[in-house]
């Protein structure tokens, strides 16, 4: 049987015998092979609908045309002197006319020149097929889609590989693939699903050509043959828990699948082989049956479906013996018959013509809750087979829901009065089956309230973390384990798992990840991700460890990342360690700034905890030693500013967040009450914020701005004043309470591990503190959800207008052409580009591009003395300078510059850094950027303007 990994057993206690069922017999016919049959490790019969083959044992392949009564060696390879009765066979496949064999390359194999696949059309000879893989891969099935005209071969050892010339050449597929064990494949109409073996595993699906893989969610470490008929596709395996254990099936060739929940076939007990004809799946297994005594009978017994594998039923046949190694191992249908070899290598025959195959009215799949937002369509859908015609009629609260009498429900424009639980009643041959209820919920959208669509099905109990939300709405997360993504509407889509535990981590301009934490000396560090699929990590950027705890990290844009701890000396893992204050500026090379280090030593001095808050304008605010101080991009003492030391401890500054003004917004006292203060950009207190004087109950950690300027907060508060909010609360840009941002009920440290601001109209908060598999937020109960350690979403303002939108309505741009990255007028200029430096999107070179690089952008490699000391680069090396103009309003985007090493991917290999002070240039300035590496390092480097949101 090929499953493989850990296997389940269905056991089944009975307390008498089993009743057998109709009595049609399979016929053992074993005694009509020349040698005994041969259980492959892929498919070990096959039919090209003239002839039946099966491998024989020890090795070879054997042929048979009057259904298995006799049959003769079929071993002969052409030109060469052995034949595949000499080396371990495999497997065997039938597409169309054409017969592929999967042989053994061993050792001695190799010796010979045997190659892992041979193809005929016979009765002609085996001709190779497989060449130029080294090692030879171990083949085990073969597919073919006759839309790309391409041969898939899956290799248990070795992976996917892929032939556009009928076998004769073959290309590894593998992609993305987490491993490389495929004994399973099938391929149609440009999509290909293959059966991966191993912990973490399953099926994987493929709509580019190999290059891409998704497991759409069949997640089994042991998993058996898929069988095809159309579109439909099965799959039987074994997971860790009854819930993975069983069979999946998908109607869209595996870009979803459903779990069968409920059948109780014998044949699907334990089910390891699949099999297809036109219209009708088999499958074969055994389970165990235990009586009162504890006497274990092995019963086998193949199962067939009539509707592409969601529900099956037992074949009304005896005749294979109960007993060890007598499971149905492989199946093939040929003509009227349904064939097997059983584990104990025996060969059976079922005339297919004395079964009966009706199948039972039953519900393989029970529909699913649903939850809309007023106005959408509520839809659930339940998966059936019976007899005959099937009929449905969907029940809201065992009432008839009008017109919803198709296997899915679908309320258009539904409204809250649609909430409640939904059942559906199939009915077939005069019987009846009613499906489990699902709840159904529409909500309305009330700022504050939770958001019930969000998709937290596969987001993980216990990751929460600072979230840093991307511009199509997803959101990465770097948390204490590692970094993760969630989709713009729920659901991790990414993950990647490190092992020390992080205590702090920022996403950078860039989309790069810094991650600092770690417990002991042996894992305090930082270090860099990529931000592309699997977050891989950034060879350009050094491991740097420290000597103590790493506390956080922020990025101070342009210059690096702001590392805070209670270290005291950092420098590369196994290098020299320098002494440092616990607050240190690292630059995009990984490189300590010794001159902003230096300054902000003797301004805190080293050893002291400081906390920074990067301000708009460039500038740090550094809590430290109670201390409120404010540092330029050098760690300089901002002139001007007016340090903020508290007298008592109710003027302590207990929490900050900087706002986009650059104001620092604080809670100032230890314990008890605590109030709300707004620190100006020169220090001094802002006298028109929270005039009516009211209090917090605790202090807030999390903060995030809404587009209208409205302040989202989370944190340990329970009140604000008079009013009562649970963990999060809105105000307004002066300090009022929001009364219109429901925050009533809920968890209390909703929204403690961060906050993030969504323009589509959402806040989303990490509920870092609360328990991780159970607990409530608002009427999330209710609703049937379960919320934990995670992120959930509430409903906010959204941004009412985007500024590019608005000037992108002014034209009447070609269709498909209106979007920020699109250039309508091919003039090497986006749309966006246009926007901000004043073009017009639809006539060419307007503007110039000259007004965007105004010099030559490439100087001939500027020395290091001209660039600041201290920024880790060769007095030796030349580094090549380029300017660009920036308008001063940018109107919420960021506008800056972009280098690589390597095209077409800007990926990181390359970065561009401020040089100077910009020059003032009317309504923009003119940035300088040096970039890294040296010429003499990378002798070609691209580079180019970006502009985002």
């Amino acid at each position: 049987m090929r499953t493989y990994a850990s296997l389940v057993l269905s056991v089944i206690v009975a307390s008498g015998l089993m009743s057998t069922g109709t009595a049609q017999t399979w016929t053992e016919i074993t005694a009509n092979l020349p040698v005994a049959p041969k259980v492959g490790s892929g498919q070990s019969i096959a039919s090209d609908g003239t002839a039946l083959y099966i491998l024989a044992s020890p090795n070879g392949v054997l042929r048979s045309t009057d259904n298995g009564n006799t049959w003769s060696a079929f071993h002969t390879v052409t030109g060469v002197s052995y034949n595949l009765s000499q080396y371990g066979s495999r497997s065997i496949d039938a597409i169309g006319n054409t017969l592929w064999a999967g042989v053994e390359p061993g050792s001695g194999a190799l010796t010979e020149g045997v190659l892992p696949l041979y193809r005929t059309i016979a009765p002609a000879a085996w001709t190779p097929s497989f060449a130029g893989a080294s090692p030879p891969p171990v083949i085990d099935a073969v597919a073919y889609d006759s839309s790309t005209n391409t041969h898939w071969a899956a290799g248990r050892l070795g992976g996917i590989f892929k032939s556009t010339d009928g076998g004769s050449t073959w290309a590894a597929a593998n992609g993305n693939l987490p491993g490389t064990s495929c004994a399973s494949i099938v391929a149609r109409n440009g999509k290909v699903i293959a059966a991966i073996a191993g912990n973490g595993m399953g099926a994987f699906t493929s709509t580019d050509g190999g290059i891409t893989w998704s497991n759409n969610g069949v997640p089994l470490p042991s998993i058996g043959s898929l069988a095809a008929i159309g579109d439909n596709v099965c799959v039987i395996g074994s997971g860790s828990t009854t819930l993975t254990t069983g069979i999946y099936f998908s109607q869209d060739f595996g870009l979803t699948w459903n779990l069968n929940q409920v059948d109780t076939a014998g044949g699907v007990k334990l089910l390891t082989e699949t099999c297809s004809d036109a219209t009708t799946m088999f499958s074969g297994g055994v389970y165990l049956l235990i009586s009162p005594t504890f006497t274990i009978t092995r019963i086998p017994t193949v199962a067939f479906s009539l509707n592409g594998g969601a529900t099956w039923d037992d074949i009304p046949a005896t005749g294979i013996p109960n007993g060890i190694g007598t499971q149905p191992a492989r199946l093939c249908r040929h003509g009227n018959y349904l064939f097997t070899i059983s584990g104990d290598n025996k060969l059976y025959r079922l005339d297919l013509n004395t079964v009966t195959l009706t199948p039972t009215l039953k519900i393989a799949v029970h529909p699913k809750i649903d939850k809309k937002i007023t106005g959408g369509t509520l839809t659930m859908k339940v998966y059936a087979g019976g007899p005959g015609t099937l009929s449905y009629q969907w029940k809201k609260d065992n009432i008839d829901v009008p017109g919803q009498i198709t296997d899915t429900l679908s309320i258009p424009n539904a409204q809250a009065s649609a909430t409640g639980n939904y059942t559906c009643v199939v009915t077939a041959g005069g019987n009846s089956v009613t499906s489990n209820p699902a709840r159904g919920t529409v909500v309305d959208k009330v700022e504050g309230r939770y958001d019930p669509t969000f998709d937290r099905t596969n987001m993980g109990g216990g990751e929460s973390g600072i979230p840093f939300l991307q511009s199509d709405g997803s959101l990465v997360v770097p948390y204490f384990g590692g970094v993760y993504k969630l989709g713009p509407d729920g659901g991790r889509v990414d993950i990647r798992n490190l092992a020390n535990s992080f205590t702090g981590g920022v996403v950078d301009s860039s989309g790069r990840i810094v991650l600092v934490g770690g417990t002991n000396a042996s894992t305090w560090r930082v270090r860099r991700l990529l931000g592309s699929a699997g977050f891989p990590d950034d060879n350009s950027f050094p491991l740097l460890s420290t000597n103590a705890t790493l506390r956080g990290v922020t990025e101070l844009p342009g210059h690096g990342y702001l590392v805070s701890g209670d270290f005291s000396t950092m420098g590369p893992a196994g290098g020299t360690q320098v002494t440092v204050p616990r607050l240190v500026l690292v630059d995009y090379n990984g490189n300590l700034n010794s001159t902003f280090n230096t300054n902000l030593a003797a301004l805190i001095g080293l050893g002291v905890s400081a906390t920074p808050y990067v301000s708009s304008d460039g500038a740090v605010w550094v809590l430290a030693n109670a201390v409120l101080r404010k540092v330029d991009s050098a760690g300089m003492q901002v002139a001007g500013f007016t340090n903020y030391a508290p007298g008592p401890s109710s003027d302590f500054v207990s929490s900050a967040a900087v706002l986009k003004s650059g104001k620092l917004l604080v809670t100032l006292g230890t314990s008890g009450a605590r109030r709300f203060k707004l620190f100006n950009a020169d220090g001094s207190f802002d006298s028109t914020f929270n005039t009516a004087g009211l209090t917090l109950s605790s202090t807030f950690t999390a903060c995030t701005e809404q587009a209208d300027g409205k302040i989202v907060l989370g944190g340990n508060f329970s009140s604000y004043g008079s009013n009562s909010c649970a963990g999060y609360m809105r105000i307004s840009a002066t300090g009022v309470f929001d009364s219109s941002f429901y925050c009533a009920t809920g968890f209390s440290t909703a929204g403690s591990g961060g906050i993030a601001y969504d323009p589509r109209g959402y806040i989303y908060m990490a509920n870092g503190s609360n328990n991780a598999t159970s607990g409530a937020f608002q009427d999330s109960a209710t609703i049937g959800d379960v919320i934990g350690k995670n992120f959930i979403r509430v409903f906010a303002t959204a941004a009412t207008s985007d500024p590019f939108a608005s000037w992108a309505s002014g034209f009447s741009f070609p269709v498909g052409k209106d979007g920020p990255n699109d250039d309508a007028d091919g003039d090497g200029l986006p749309n966006l580009i246009e926007f901000l430096y004043g073009g017009n999107p639809l006539l060419g070179s307007s503007p110039a591009p000259g007004r965007v690089f105004p010099t030559t952008p490439v100087a001939d490699g500027a020395s290091i003395n001209l660039l600041a000391p201290g920024a880790g680069l060769d007095p030796v090396k030349k580094y090549q300078l380029l300017s660009m103009r920036v308008p001063k309003n940018t109107q919420g985007y960021t506008v800056g510059i972009s280098a690589t090493v390597n095209l077409p991917a800007f990926d990181g290999s390359a970065t561009a850094n401020e040089y100077g002070t910009p020059a003032d240039d009317g309504d923009f300035v003119i940035k300088s950027y040096y970039l890294m590496p040296s010429q003499s390092d990378a002798p070609k480097m691209f580079w180019r303007g970006v502009a985002s949101q």
